[in-house]
């Protein structure tokens, strides 16, 4: 049951620009009318240098070379050790209050 609610949880909190696809099939087992908001079963994202955006690969043309990509793991890795995130991931106020929590935990 915690796998389920945090898929969902997931999903909701990415609603802006969709779910990551490993939350999708929640959707499914849902009944019509279960949630206020429409889910928006997307691809894996990323930053697209070429873009100036985050991107998928169905709306960026551009060599999947050129993609920078993290996943929540390595997010999470990279606060608890204090190591430096991707500019493109995060704005620095954000980061800043998210390593403190991080260096709390320890």
């Amino acid at each position: 049951m915690l796998a389920r609610a945090r898929r969902c949880w997931h999903a909701l909190i990415r609603q802006n620009f969709g779910c990551p696809f490993d939350a999708h099939h929640i959707f499914d087992q849902l009944w019509p009318g279960a949630l206020i908001c429409k889910p928006l079963k997307i691809d894996i994202t990323f930053y697209c240098p070429k873009c100036y955006g985050m991107a998928r690969a169905k709306t960026c043309p551009h060599d999947p070379k050129e993609h920078i990509s993290i996943s929540g793991t390595q997010q999470r890795e990279m606060l608890s050790s204090n190591a430096e995130s991707p500019p493109e991931f995060s704005r620095p106020k954000v980061i800043a209050i998210l390593k403190e929590y991080y260096a709390s935990l320890r």
